[in-house]
């Protein structure tokens, strides 16, 4: 029963669409709602700001990393770093956020 269990959740994570999907649309369909606020900097980013500046870091980060698949992560939680997360989740990068 167990095993079945265990099967059936991994069966059910793997049908789902990645969270970035999930992002990207809820992002695209309300471009001028407040996204995040970053009280350390006082950064209000709507979503068209937060996209501009994931595509931007996506741009950045895709020549360096060509090799990588597991990318190490040591940023504040903050702007910059829901930025750098979602460029690396949209790149398909497996990150471990120490």
């Amino acid at each position: 029963m167990i095993k079945l269990s265990f099967l059936e959740c991994d069966f059910h994570i793997s049908s789902k669409e990645p969270f970035h999907f999930h992002w990207l649309k809820h992002a695209h369909s309300s471009l001028l709602k407040l996204a995040i606020i970053d009280q350390a900097s006082g950064a209000k980013l709507n979503n068209i700001k937060l996209l501009t500046s994931v595509i931007i870091f996506i741009k950045r980060l895709k020549a360096i990393l060509v090799h990588q698949e597991n990318i190490g992560v040591l940023l504040p939680s903050s702007a910059v770093g829901a930025i750098v997360n979602l460029a690396l989740f949209a790149l398909g990068k497996k990150t471990d956020q120490s």
